[in-house]
Formats: structure tokens, C-alpha cells, sequence
């Protein structure tokens, strides 16, 4: 995300979006694989943490992210 600060056009944001996709899309199952390998309290309850911590981190980061940004 921090590219897109240095983007001038849409086809720069593309791209830099593109590779944020690609990223998020590769390290999103190896994290969720590795938690789910390393839990000692349950498959279930680290997997709904995992989800839990990824949904508060969508609602809390936009307006965090605002306030730091101006």
C-alpha cells in the first residue's frame, strides 16, 4: 500500500494493486496453514481468531489509516 502513495496514474495504481493482490493471495492460506499447524488450543478457535483479528483490522484500519494520513 505504501506504493500507491507515489502513483501519478491509474496504470501505476494498477500495477501496484496487482502486486498487492498477488501478495495478499499467496501469504492470506500460508498464514491461516501455519497457525492452524502451531495452535495448541484448537484448529477451530486459531482459526476464528485469525478471522476475527482480519475482520477488526478491515473496520478499525480505514478510519486509523485516515486520521494518520491527514
Amino acid at each position: 500500500f505504501g506504493l500507491i502513495l507515489f502513483t501519478n496514474s491509474f496504470t501505476t495504481a494498477a500495477i501496484f494493486l496487482t502486486i498487492f493482490g498477488l501478495g495478499n493471495g499467496v501469504i492470506r492460506p500460508s498464514v491461516s496453514a501455519l497457525i492452524t499447524k502451531r495452535t495448541e488450543v484448537g484448529q477451530g478457535s486459531a482459526t476464528g481468531l485469525l478471522s476475527s483479528f482480519d475482520s477488526l483490522g478491515r473496520i478499525a484500519g480505514p478510519p486509523i489509516g485516515g486520521m494518520l494520513y491527514s
